[in-house]
Order: structure tokens, then sequence, then C-alpha cells
């Protein structure tokens, strides 16, 4: 790799041991162990790390390399250390890391440097399948990104099982075959639907496909003939059945096999993980990470518990300080792991040998090769150091870990589950409860607490002891007290147990995070456990914590509790663990804030007659209706109409909250506003960007109320298109809602037949017909204008006072209250960026270098973009049209025509589910802050800008969120602006700018104007990325609660369902916010939510 064009600069301190003994190995290993019981916390167990100076003279003469290291998440026994080699060169090159020692402390998303081993060989993949007569072969480690793997992974622990259902296939064949089927006399057979009817076969089948694929697995035992008459079904035949008379005809008992199927896919599985370690050895809390390996040791009791069982070829040991509990393999135990794994190899292509290592490389520098002090690196051997010429092979590189240069998590608050402790090996005679090891835990054990991150890629922490005090502040919950007589149903215990839970861990929280505190809020948490949440989840707290260094002699990191989230599994502690998860603001506002806003904005009668008095538009005798969900309460968007001053147009009104009036820049709210940029809806569970008082009060547009609104005026015809003549307004006003309605009351009302079936009034219902008629004309405009516009269903949750989902209901893709209201605010939207963009252009070249006086000022307007993707995303379509249809659809028209003729040649329920998966081929809307007014570059690049700028899906040239200050910081942006340039364009204000112009020293005008424009930036990026993030933990948590809801219903019954896609296959899935990143469903929907 190119040497990096500066030097590094590496963390101090943190090592936190001596220098490592291991002065020739290129690797460390474990502490030997001596007797029955492990040596604990005897040394360094990692290398020390690399002198600033070594580090430097390393990279630039090519001998480290420096990346990002990687933990695939379905694997956590591996990791890679991912070098970018640039457009030049290979591109981004993942090299494996030799072992969980290799990686020496560092952790996923780490900035590392690490030096690069060519020995042991191991093949390239484009080597893979030559022949060989060589059987000693490494195994081949793809160098393709880990996610490219996940195939692999799941078919380790299919060898058992896949060795039953030869026996009972080889038994049914033998002792059951139709005589009618072996007219042939080549052995044995019988229908494919009679071996598919058999009871063991269905069972040993599962999780391998269908029968025919599971049977193709087995090439040596059987093959499937196909018959000459298609109406009869397929025979499987037994090959060489004489060879097979020798074998007993007998298939496994069913009352075993199932659990000795069950123990050997186990062993299978955790010696295959074993092996691939360079150590031959890894601790069992990452072990407990891998899914598979869950999975199986269900029914075994704990992992511990299941792993004494394969006490012949592995062993539980202690290693580090504090202690830790490792499975290593037995040393004569490794000739059984290589029949384990080659033991149905026999149709795998044999590997090619390790080619001789080169010749010895000229020496490296003296720095890197002789340990001169404490702090140099130990030496790299001649044989694991030297790179070969050729290029190509980086691919048969493999590397371990010599500095980490950035922490990726340590300034982060990390969401972890900690559970109740388990005391290693050994027991604890005192008294004290006990853990699902069987050994006894008590406050004063030695043993410290340890918590396991949410995301899996991360190792377990152990948790520093924290300062001890007010210990006696937390108590146990009344309600767990013997004494007391236990009264109520059933259902008012366990919920009483849940709240007391509940609040002994805020009092860890509040009153200290010493062990003996957490202790016992953990004991309180396993009390209040009934499995209401679908699974057992007793005995465990979601914490909040923060790395603080990793010692050399300890196999795990060390971090502190911040915070106590709550029992896992409540919606409380679940949904605050999501937001921090995905780095949102989850802890609610000061009520220091919430009172100061009390008081400042405590009469809203006295700041409407204020603003009247000011020259704010009265508004107040139009009717104006919000309609929303019927759960919401930050209304920030009602609507109007009346008659047009010209015959047959109609004059629309969108007003929206002033929110920005309650808002002064710089404040103490608009700073926490800004940071938050966003407001999360949650499945039961809402986090405001807006203090309360302001969003659901001040400035919820609540009915029979006066609120300060921004309103957008603007005239259609009766076809939908604006009437020129009376060009759009925007204005402050006051305005006076009459109703609050839902989406469904406005459907139902649309739809009735007769007045007397509606409870609305008939003005308000004449209104609603009115504007229901608009906008379906004004949606034709744009489809027929290139709008892309797709069919998708809306849903709703109905919970319960616990946040539980009670039911699902489920509104139609083409609800009229969710199309009305969707155009008038598209439509508005579009309306305020034009505004912005006039306002923009018309501001001269000069006029920016004066004083800028406030971020609102600046002519840049802000948009909000969508590229074009229509290429991709047609392609997409036609990729999802079955073959005998691609032939008839058109070819050349545009993406609008191509999805109506989907929708007239589909069901309503597959053109919907393939309009959900086209969602995948869109690219993201973003906010930006466009530079229009600058024309020195030219008409014709202008034009291009414009269209880069341009909003592709919604067909307009201009568009911007102006609709929802309440939920979007980046819409109070947008009003202040508005507002700059409305009272810009008063008169009173023409003589105070043009006297204002003339004051202030232009170099420090230029220099403020730079700083509010480079502020106005970092404030709209980070709303483009809370957006993003608040979006993929609404949809995880609808992914949580919709789970939840299946679980305790044993199902669900749908009247129709269409498959998509297969988003992971079931062993390398993981749970919501643990994950490498957001599913493509969660980009789906994620696009949707952006092309709004």
């Amino acid at each position: 790799p190119p040497p990096p064009s500066a030097q590094v600069t590496l963390p101090g301190g943190g090592d936190g041991g001596q220098a490592s003994s291991s002065s020739s190995s290129s690797k460390i290993g474990f502490p030997a162990r001596s007797g029955p019981s492990a040596a604990a916390g005897g040394g360094p167990v990692f290398e020390e790390y690399w002198s600033e100076e070594a580090v430097n003279e390393g990279l630039a003469a090519g001998n480290l390399v420096r990346g990002r290291l990687h933990v695939p998440a379905f694997h956590t026994d591996r990791a890679f250390v991912v070098v970018d080699f640039g457009k030049e060169g290979k591109g981004e090159v993942f090299i494996p890391v030799t072992g969980f020692i290799g990686r020496n402390r560092a952790m996923h998303g780490d900035i590392v440097v690490a030096a690069p081993l060519w020995a042991p060989w191991r093949p390239s993949s484009a080597s893979v399948g030559t022949s060989s007569s060589s059987s000693s072969a490494t195994p081949p480690l793809s160098s393709a990104p880990p996610s490219q793997q996940a195939a692999s992974v799941e078919a380790t622990g299919q060898e058992a099982q896949l060795s039953q259902l030869r026996t009972v296939v080889r038994a049914l064949l033998l002792n059951e075959a139709s005589t009618a089927a072996s007219t042939a006399n080549e052995g044995p057979s019988l229908p494919l639907s009679v071996l598919g009817a058999d009871a063991d076969v269905q069972r040993l089948r599962a999780g391998l496909g269908s029968l025919r694929k599971a049977l193709e697995r087995l090439p040596e035992t059987c093959e499937i003939l196909e018959p000459s008459d298609e109406r009869k079904g397929a025979f499987v035949r037994l090959l060489n059945p004489k060879a097979c008379e020798s074998l007993p005809a007998t298939r496994p008992t069913a009352r075993t096999s199932d659990l000795d199927l069950q123990r050997e896919s186990l062993r299978s599985l955790v010696l295959a993980r074993l092996r691939e370690s360079d150590e031959k050895s890894l601790p069992l809390s990452m072990l407990g990470n891998d899914e598979e390996i869950q999975s199986l040791r269900k029914g075994f009791g704990s992992l511990s518990k299941a792993m004494r069982q394969f006490g012949d070829v592995l062993e539980l040991v202690e290693a580090g300080s504090p202690p830790e509990t490792m499975a290593r393999l037995l040393p004569d135990s490794q000739v059984v792991v290589d029949q384990v794994a080659d033991s149905h190899s026999s149709s795998a292509p044999s590997l090619p040998s390790p080619p001789p290592l080169p010749p010895p490389p000229p020496p490296l520098p003296s720095v890197v090769a002789v340990p001169t002090t404490s702090s140099s690196p130990a030496p790299l051997t001649a044989a694991s150091a030297a790179a070969p010429a050729n290029g190509e092979d980086w691919e048969r590189a493999r590397c371990r870990v010599v500095a980490v240069l950035e922490r990726h998590s340590i300034a982060k608050e990390l969401v972890a589950v900690l559970q109740r402790p388990t005391d290693g090996l050994g027991t604890n005679d005192s008294g004290g409860s006990a853990d699902e090891d069987g050994a006894m835990v008590t406050a004063n054990s030695p043993r410290p607490l340890k918590v396991q991150p949410r995301d899996r890629r991360l190792p377990a922490f152990w948790v520093e002891e924290a300062e001890a005090h007010s210990d006696s502040t937390l108590l146990l919950p009344c309600s767990g007290d013997s004494g007391k007589e236990n009264v109520g149903s059933g259902k008012q215990k366990r919920d009483q147990r849940r709240l007391d839970a509940q609040e002994v861990a805020r009092g860890a929280a509040a009153a200290s995070l010493s062990r003996g505190a957490l202790l016992r809020a953990l004991e309180a948490t396993s009390a209040s456990g009934d499995g209401s949440s679908g699974q057992s989840q007793a005995g465990s707290l979601l914490c909040l914590v923060k790395f603080t260094d990793w010692p050399r002699a300890s196999l795990s990191p060390r971090a502190e509790v911040v915070e106590v989230l709550g029992p896992l599994g409540t919606l409380a502690a679940e949904s605050d663990a999501l937001l921090a998860f995905y780095g949102l603001e989850w802890r609610p506002f000061p009520e220091e804030m919430e009172a100061l806003l009390r008081k400042q904005f405590s009469d809203a009668s006295h700041i409407v007659e204020k603003e009247l008095a000011a020259g704010r538009r009265d508004m107040r005798h139009v009717r104006c209706v919000t309609v929303d969900p019927p759960t919401a309460r930050d209304l920030d968007d009602a609507v109007s109409v009346s008659p047009g001053r010209t015959t047959g147009t109609f004059r629309v009104g969108v007003h929206v909250a002033d929110v920005a009036h309650f808002m002064p820049p710089g404040g103490t709210v608009d700073a926490e506003a800004r940071r938050r940029a966003t407001t999360v809806y949650l499945i039961g569970r809402v986090y405001p960007m807006l203090p309360r008082w302001l969003s659901e009060n001040l400035c919820s547009l609540l009915p029979d109320g006066d609120r300060l609104a921004m309103s957008v005026f603007f005239t259609l015809d009766h076809e939908g298109r604006l009437f020129d003549e009376e060009p759009p307004e925007i204005c402050r006003t006051v305005i006076r809602t009459k109703a609050k309605l839902n989406y469904r009351e406005v459907d139902a009302a649309l739809e009735a037949e007769s007045q007397d079936d509606v409870a609305l009034d008939t003005t308000l219902l004449a209104d609603l017909r009115a504007l229901a008629e608009l906008t379906s004309a004004r949606r034709r405009l744009r489809v027929d204008s290139g709008a892309v516009v797709l069919s998708r269903s809306h849903f709703f949750f109905q919970t319960d006072a616990d946040g539980r989902v009670e039911d699902i209901v489920k509104e139609s893709a083409a609800s009229v209250s969710h199309s009305l209201i969707e155009e008038l605010m598209v439509l508005a939207n579009h309306v305020v960026a034009t505004k912005l963009v006039q306002a923009g252009s018309s501001t001269s070249p000069a006029e920016p270098s004066r004083a800028t006086a406030l971020e609102a000022s600046l002519p840049q307007p802000l948009l909000r973009r969508h590229p074009n993707t229509e290429h991709k995303v047609k392609e997409k379509v036609f990729e999802l049209i079955p073959e005998h249809l691609r032939s008839a659809a058109p070819q050349e028209a545009p993406l609008p025509a191509l999805l109506e003729w989907c929708k007239q040649h589909w069901s309503a329920q597959t053109h919907e589910a393939v309009c959900a998966d086209v969602l995948t081929a869109f690219k993201e809307a973003e906010y930006i802050v466009s530079d229009l007014e600058d024309d020195s570059s030219g008409d014709a690049a202008r034009r291009e800008e414009e269209a880069d700028n341009a909003h592709w899906a919604l067909s307009l040239p201009t568009y911007m969120h102006f609709t929802s200050p309440i939920r979007r910081y980046a819409d109070i942006l947008v009003h202040r602006r508005i507002a700059h340039i409305i009272e810009a364009e008063s008169p009173a204000s023409a003589d105070s700018a043009s006297t204002a112009s003339t004051i202030g020293d232009a170099s420090s005008a230029a220099e403020q104007h730079a700083d509010f424009l480079d502020g106005l930036k970092a404030a709209v990026q980070n709303c483009n990325e809370k957006k993003r993030d608040a979006q993929d933990a609404s949809l995880d948590s609808v992914q949580l609660a919709l789970s939840a809801y299946v679980h305790r219903r044993g199902g669900i019954d749908v009247p129709d369902a269409v498959i998509t896609r297969i988003l992971l296959p079931p062993s390398s899935s993981s749970p919501p916010g643990g994950g490498a990143g957001p599913s493509s469903a969660a980009a789906a929907d994620r696009a949707a939510a952006s092309a709004e």
C-alpha cells in the first residue's frame, strides 16, 4: 500500500500491563494451564502496542497497513482488517486477522495498524478447486467481504443431520421399496412422495430445504429419477445396494434422535469454530454471541453446561484478569476434529498445496525488527513478514493488529444488557442467588459484573466498580416482601412486580451504580419476570455503558455503567435503548426548561393579542381543520378552502404552526432542538423534538383555540392547476381550527352515501369534498408530468396501557384522506421552495459581504433534493416482471407508465408488494444548501445545477419541507428564512435595510457570513443524519412490536401475502439493532418516507 501522507499519532495509555515476554513469536498465546484449574491473571495475554515511531516507520516502509477492523455480525469469532488500496489498486481488501489474540484488543470499527503475514500460507480464491494430491492444505479464507461468506457458516451444524437422514433413507429403500418400482435390476426405489410422507424423513430434512434438495446432498447414497410420463412423480433409487447389504437397515429411534441430532450439531459447530481460531480456543462470551450456537444449545442449560458434554475434545479453562471462562481444544483432539470436519467432504474439491516459501527478504528496519525499549514491537520473522512481489498475493495475506489509532466506540454510549453474573467454573459456598450455571453469586463476590452490548460485533465488557455511596437508599420493592399479603389478580401482581422492577432500576441509576445496587436491581428484575414480552427476559437490565480501557491482562475490555434504562423487555427500556443505539436523544427535556417555557409563555391569549397589534393577519374566521392519525397530539398543519375571486376557482390555505416565533435563534430550546433535529415515533412512544409545552400545547393547532401560524394561500382551478392571475401568498396569521379529524373519519365521511351517516358539520363536509376533488385532479397532473406514485398501504397499531400491540389496523393504499393531505402539503412545500429560490436569486452578488445579522438572512436557499434514478428503477421493475409478460411490457415507456401497465396486469396485492420492493432502487432524498444565485458559470451550468436540485419522484423543479416544524428542525430553518423574506419585502424594512448596508467592515462581514453559512450547512447535515436514524429506529420498533404480537397470538392469519425477497438466511439473522446495518426492508421504507 502507498505510504500515508502524514504520520500517525498513537493514543496514550491503555496497555495496563507489562511488556510482552514473547520476543520471538509473531503470535501471542494464552497462558499455559497448570493443574486441573486454570491460572487466572498470570500475566499479559495480548501483545504490547507498537511505539509511535515504529508504526510510522513501518507504514512508510510498507511493512504495515492501516485499515478498519471489521467483525461480521453472523460470525463474531472472525475479524478482518479492511484496507483501502485506492482506485488504482485493488480497492477494499478484507485481510483476516490471526485469531482472537491477533486482534490485540481492537474492536469492531476501530482504526488500526496491522502487520501483514504470509505464513501460514492460504490459497487465493482463484486457486480453490484445482487438483492436488496434498490433503493437509489450509482451508480457504476468501478475501471477499464477509457478508458473502454467510452461506458457508450454516453448513457445519448440518452434518449430523444429513448423516441421520442418509441412514433413514437407506433403511426405507432397503426394507420398504415397492416391487413394482424395482423392475430395473439397478437397486430398490421409492416414489419421492412416499419418501416425503415418512415422519422421520420430514423431521430430519427440516432446515435443509425441500426433500429433493436434501436428497441431492446425498449423491453417494441415492439418486432422483425423473419419469418419462409427466403425470407420474419422481422416484428415488438407492445407489450401490450390494455395498449397503452389510450395513444395518434400521433407522434411529424417534425418542432419542432429536436430542442426539441437536447435540451432535452443536458439537460439530463448536469444534468448527475452535478449529478456525488460530489459538484453538475462544472466550465463552464470544461463542455465546453466535446465533446458531445460541439456538442449538437450548435444552442443554447454559452454554458452559452444554460445553461440558464435550469433555473428550475440549476443556473449559480460565484466563486473564479478571478470570474469564474459555473453551479450548484438547491437544490430542485435533485428529477427532479433522474427522468431524471432513466426514462428509468426499465430494468437495481438493485444495492446492502451498508453494515453497520465498527466499528470505532483506532485513527490516532495526526499529521494527529489534526491540530496544518496552514500547518496541516483537520482531516479525522473515517468512511471515515478507510480502510477495505479486500484488495478487494480498488475497493470501493474514495479519495481526499492532496498534489502535482510533477507538470507534470510545466516546459513544453503548446499549448493553447486564445479566445476573456467573462465578465461572467454581462455586461459592456463601449464601447468595444461583446463576444459570448453578454457581452462587453474592454482592461480596470478587468477580466483576459483565455486560453484553446489543451490537453483537462488540465484545462483552467487564463493569468497572463504581464508587459505592447511598447504597442504603436502594431498597427492594415492597411487593417482593415475604410478609406482605398477596392480593389482586395474577395480572395485577405481575404488573406490580414489573413496576417495582422499573422503580428499582431507576433507583440504581439515581442513587448509585455500585455493584451492590446493580445486583439488587437485577434481583428485583428477576422477581418481576412474567414473560409478557414474548420470551423469558427475567434477571436482566438494559444499560448504557462507556468504554474505559482494555488492559493487556484481560480478555475483555472494561466499561462503566453511565445509566440504567430499566428491565429488559419492558416498553420504556426497550424504546430508550433503541434510540440510544442509533445515537438519538432519548432523555426527556429538563424540567427546568419546561418550567421556564410555562413561565415565559403562560398566557396564549396575551401572545395572540400582541401579535395582532404588531400587524399579524387575523384569519380566525377561516374554516380550518386538521387531519392526522388518531393518536396524534402534535398537530402542526391545518387546511382550508373557500371560493376564489374568479368563478370556477378555489382559494386553498395550508396553515402551519409558527414554531419559530417561540424559539429565538441561539436560545436554549433552539440549541436542543437543533441537536435532536427530529421527533422520533415508536410504537407506543413518542420522543419529541420540542418540549411538550410547545409541541402539544402552544404550537399544536388544537380546535377552538387561537394559534399563531404561517399560512400559504394558492388558487386552483377545477383541473387542479395553479391560477396565475392570483399568485400564491405566504403570510403570518392567527387561526382558529374548527375540528380535529383523523384519516379514518375523513374517509368514512367522503364515502358515506347520505348526510345522515356523517357526524361532521355540513359546511366542513362540503369543504372536504371540494378538497378531495381538487387534490385528485392535482394528483393526475403530477402523474402526467412524470411524478412517481407508488401504491402503499398504511398500518396502525392499537396498543394497550403497557404499550403492547393489541390489534393491527390496515388502511388501503387508495385512502382518499391520505392523498388529500399529501397533495396539499406537497404543493405548499413547492410554493415555499419556489419563494426561497426567487429570494436567493434576487440577491445581488455584493450583498452577502454585508453584515449578516441572522442565519435566516443567508441568501442560499434550503432545498430537498431527490436524484433521478429512473433507469435503475426501471431495471428493477423488469427484473420482477414474469418472463411470459416481459416481452409485452412497454420497454421505452417512462416509469409512471410502466408502473401503470404493471397495475393492470397484476393483482392489487402483487402490485403493492412490487412497489415496496422497487423502492430499494430509489436514492434517498436529502436536504441541501443550494448556491443557485451564483451566475458566474453561465446559463448551461446553471440549468444543470437546477436539475440536480430538483425532486425527481415528485416531478417538481424545487421542493422543501415547510409543513411540519413541530417535528422537523429543517422546517424551522425554512420558517425563519420565510419570515425574514416577508419582513424584508415590507415597506417599513426597506429604509432600515439600506441604512444597514453601509455599516460595518467588509472583511468582518464576509467572515461573519461564512461562519453563518458553515453553521447552516452543519445543521442541514445533522438533519439528514438524524432523519435516517429516526426512520431506522421506527422500523425496528415496528418489527419488535409485530414479532411480540405474533408470538403472543401464537401466529396470525393473513388473507394474502406476497414474498418479494429473502432478507437473510435464518442462521445469519440478527436482532434489531444488533446487526451490521439497516436491512433492505429498512432501506425501502426509508426511501418511501424520503419521497414524501
